[in-house]
């Protein structure tokens, strides 16, 4: 498996699940699995259960080249350092890059003048619409995120767009993660690097791994591994910025209690 992101990993977890006498070997450009999900501490849990069910990972590792059995198999992988790992099958799970190639054209052809980013995803305004009139973007190749509910809600708003209404899209929101291996169960939520000047808050017990990701008051990330529920708050504070330093309590004893109050008609609403 070149890969261990979230699909490299899942698709690990099926192989083993799956039974048989399999040998599994994950090769991963970063220093830790599960790089942009989780930091180095909650991803070396799901490391070390891996390992347990025979998993053997090639960390801060590069594919240089593949060999030949010379008809048409791949039977090993090479590494930069001159480790060369046998192998029947190789799964490539590098991620998702949008296929827009054929926009920009080549020389044989003027191309279809739609602009793209620096990332090769295509460039779109507030209202999905691209450079060109009537030309829309939504979803993954349109580079503002990675998950499948902010995709499905591109489409809605850019087909609204089509028929001529004007309908921004807002909610831009997609740094959130859910992973499960072996029973462990992570959320990861906002950013989990922080940055200079950040406050990091870390709580640990026997089933559970907290941490917190405090910038100017207000919350940025947080990352919880083991117990999840209850969780959703966290989400609506880091969208929003919502600043907790001026509650009067620790961090790790606020609740959707603190934010939450009633309108006049009774329906619940966050208040801050």
């Amino acid at each position: 498996m070149i890969g261990a992101g979230l699909v490299g990993l899942d698709a690990v977890y099926g192989l083993l699940e799956s039974g048989g006498d399999h040998e599994i070997s994950v090769i991963e450009m970063m220093p830790t699995a599960l790089a942009v999900n989780l930091d180095a501490h909650a991803a070396e849990a799901y490391q070390g259960l891996f390992e347990k069910h025979g998993v053997k990972f090639y960390l801060s590792s590069k594919v240089v080249d593949t060999k030949s059995d010379g008809h048409g198999s791949i039977n090993a992988v090479e590494l930069e350092g001159g480790t060369s790992i046998p192998c029947d099958m190789v799964i490539l799970a590098v991620g998702v890059r949008p296929a827009t190639a054929f926009l920009a054209g080549d020389p044989a052809s003027p191309g279809s003048g739609v602009e793209l980013t620096e990332r090769k995803a295509v460039k779109v305004d507030d209202y999905l619409a691209t450079n060109i009139p009537g030309i829309y973007a939504a979803g993954d190749v349109a580079g503002l995120s990675g998950v499948w509910p902010n995709a499905q809600k591109q489409g809605e708003i850019a087909g609204y767009n089509m028929t001529g209404t004007q309908w921004p899209y807002t909610d831009r929101f997609a740094l959130k993660n859910t992973v499960n291996f072996f029973d462990l169960l992570s959320l990861s939520l906002g950013e989990i690097k922080p940055r200079e000047g950040d406050e990091v808050l870390s709580r640990e017990d026997r089933n559970n791994y907290k941490k917190l990701i405090l910038r100017d008051g207000a919350v940025a990330g947080v990352i919880l591994q083991g117990e999840i529920g209850g969780s959703g708050f966290w989400q609506h504070l880091i969208k929003n910025r919502i600043r907790i330093d001026k509650l009067g309590k620790s961090p790790w004893k606020i609740s959707y209690a603190d934010f939450y109050g009633i309108e006049n008609n009774g329906e619940y609403k966050y208040i801050v």
